[in-house]
């Protein structure tokens, strides 16, 4: 004797704790199986579940589709909670077929219609489903930027020179002023690890009591390594050009004409830089 296996699915933490979704997509399955007289034989529920989600990373659906036998029915209060995805939503109701069972819907939705009309009403309401789920991300990431502008505090660790109180994301003075010595360390040619040793000697400490992590000096002071790092290739290669420089009066004049030459990015050196030796230079920042 066919049965029914029912499938529920909220997407939220907060619907899968009050469980008054799953109740309510239960209710609504019974209600069904009730007026085709088909017996329920199990319901399983997948909570927390984004509806975009594979179906290996479905437990619940996996168990229901393991138990269905021929002429048995996999209902769901709408077909949207089997997927929001129509690639996926195709999958399920392919696995269903070779499985001998039907695919259902409490609220109709064509599964109750066969042939090709049935098919494409069913293609139709996963589309709607994939929109659906499309214009919730998008009015959710309106409504989180919205609140960033406005300065609350949206999740997650707060960045690094800002802290949360009362909802609101303010600056933090002790890491504003570890994030300005930071910058200043690595402006006076210190590399990550040094810049984090002297950190740590003078006193500056991180949010959790660890070490500072050459990593968050690195990303942290990323332009200002990033302007060594392309000066000194550039005195590099205008140290090596000079050799053949000797026609010019002074190393000023061979200099700016090695960087209009090459197009060397940044300004022209002072007398005084340009008089400096390659060790020296490597560190000059203007």
């Amino acid at each position: 004797m066919p049965s029914v296996i029912a499938y529920l699915r909220v997407s939220t933490k907060s619907q899968a704790a009050s469980g008054l979704g799953a109740e309510a997509q239960e209710e609504a399955c019974r209600v069904w199986a009730a007026r085709e007289g088909i017996p329920v034989a199990g319901v399983y529920r997948d909570d927390g579940v984004s509806g975009a989600a594979e179906i290996a990373d479905r437990p619940g659906l996996v168990q229901a589709l393991a138990n269905l036998a021929p002429g048995d029915v996999l209902l769901a209060a709408k077909l949207d909670r089997f997927s929001r995805d129509t690639i996926v939503g195709v999958m399920v109701e392919r696995m269903v077929e070779k499985a001998g069972a039907r695919l259902a819907s409490a609220a109709g939705e064509g599964s109750d219609i066969g042939g090709p009309t049935g098919d494409l009403i069913r293609t139709i309401m996963r589309a709607v489903g994939q929109w659906e789920r499309a214009n919730a991300a998008m009015r959710t990431k309106a409504a989180m930027a919205a609140k960033r502008a406005r300065g609350e505090y949206t999740g997650g660790k707060p960045a690094l020179g800002t802290k949360v109180v009362d909802g609101m994301v303010v600056d933090d003075a002790d890491e504003l002023a570890a994030l300005e010595f930071m910058r200043a360390q690595a402006n006076a040619g210190h590399g990550p690890s040094a810049v984090c040793a002297l950190m740590t000697l003078t006193g500056f400490e991180t949010r959790t009591g660890k070490p500072w992590h050459r990593e968050t000096v690195r990303r942290r002071c990323a332009d200002i390594y990033d302007q060594i790092n392309v000066r000194a290739y550039h005195h590099y290669k205008a140290d090596r050009w000079y050799l053949y420089a000797v026609k010019f009066d002074s190393k000023l004049e061979a200099w700016r004409h090695l960087f209009h030459k090459n197009k060397l990015a940044g300004p022209f050196l002072t007398e005084e830089e340009a008089n400096l030796d390659a060790t020296e230079r490597k560190w000059v920042l203007r």
